[in-house]
Parts: C-alpha cells; sequence; structure tokens
C-alpha cells in the first residue's frame, strides 16, 4: 500500500497528473467556411485577431480569437500569417477551445 501512495505522491508532485486535469477539450468544426482578420505580429512568423466560421449555408457565424499560440495551416503545411496575405476568405477546418470567447488552436484552411 504505501508503495501506490509513493507513486501517486510522486507523480503529483512532478506534474504528470496536473497537466492533463488543466487542458481544455479541443473541439472542431470542419468544411467551414472562414473570414479571416489576423494582423501578422512585428519581426514573428505569429498572428492575432480573429476570425468567424459558418458550419453550413444556414448555420450562425461563430466568433473565434487568434492568438500567438493559434497553428496555422494552408493545404496541410504549415503556413505563416504572411503566406494567408489579403487573403480572407477560406474553407477549412478550426479547432478550438470553448470559453467566452472561444480561442482557435488550429487553422487547417484549403
Amino acid at each position: 500500500m504505501n508503495f501506490f501512495r509513493s507513486i501517486l505522491l510522486a507523480g503529483l508532485i512532478t506534474g504528470t497528473g496536473i497537466a492533463h486535469a488543466i487542458e481544455k477539450p479541443q473541439h472542431y468544426i470542419e468544411d467551414a467556411t472562414i473570414i479571416l482578420n489576423l494582423q501578422a505580429l512585428p519581426n514573428s512568423e505569429l498572428a492575432k485577431g480573429y476570425l468567424l466560421a459558418t458550419a453550413c449555408n444556414t448555420c450562425k457565424p461563430t466568433r473565434f480569437e487568434v492568438n500567438e499560440s493559434t497553428e496555422l495551416y494552408i493545404n496541410g503545411a504549415p503556413s505563416t500569417p504572411k503566406k494567408i496575405g489579403l487573403k480572407i476568405d477560406w474553407q477549412g477546418t478550426v479547432f478550438f477551445t470553448p470559453g467566452t470567447p472561444p480561442t482557435a488552436t488550429r487553422l487547417m484552411l484549403n
């Protein structure tokens, strides 16, 4: 019994069990129409801003925040705000964590 308590205590001290409890579940909207409003951060390959994703023709658009940790992909390859350029209208998938506001964690643009 003490052996199992030692393992549990070691896991709590090193934080192995804590990290999984803090992570928010990921959700996604696929095959969405996506309107981007991003601003590239100076001297960086990152962007901030927001996007509107519409899941279907009769669905209401949902607004998502985009921050420094949002990953950008175009046609499956990692991308940057500079490669997105001035194009704002995209199709693709938005991965996000729910919240107020929901935050996009990964954008898979086509």
